[in-house]
């Protein structure tokens, strides 16, 4: 596991997790030993375009996780039985999540092939 993407976790209480800790808190969420509260701020039918604005919000330093991302590979009508492909953040961090996942660089592209 690398660091890119869970380098800033926090405590309930606001403290940065140390690095050796990090790893533990990840391996728990995972094995469902402790619960986060998570904000789903997007939802996709499809793995790539789960994949693209999961990593733009790496790529910010925003930490977040895909919920449900397997299911619709066993089965696509298994995504739209649990709602599709999910997007999660921690809730302090929803609302930025949001404004990168809304701002559109097409016109920044544009210019730069002219």
């Amino acid at each position: 596991m690398t660091e890119v993407g869970y380098s800033n976790i926090y405590t309930p209480d606001g403290l940065r997790l140390l690095k050796h800790r990090r790893f533990s808190l990840y391996s728990q969420l995972l094995s469902g030993k402790i619960a986060v509260e998570l904000t789903t701020i997007a939802t996709f039918d499809n793995m790539p375009a789960a994949y693209i604005a999961k990593g733009r919000l790496e790529a910010e330093g925003i930490p977040c996780w895909l919920k449900d991302e397997n299911l619709g590979q066993t089965d696509w009508l298994y995504n739209i039985a649990v709602g599709w492909i999910k997007l999660q953040v921690e809730p302090h961090q929803a609302q930025q999540a949001r404004t990168i996942l809304d701002t559109d660089y097409s016109d920044d592209v544009d210019m730069q092939n002219d």
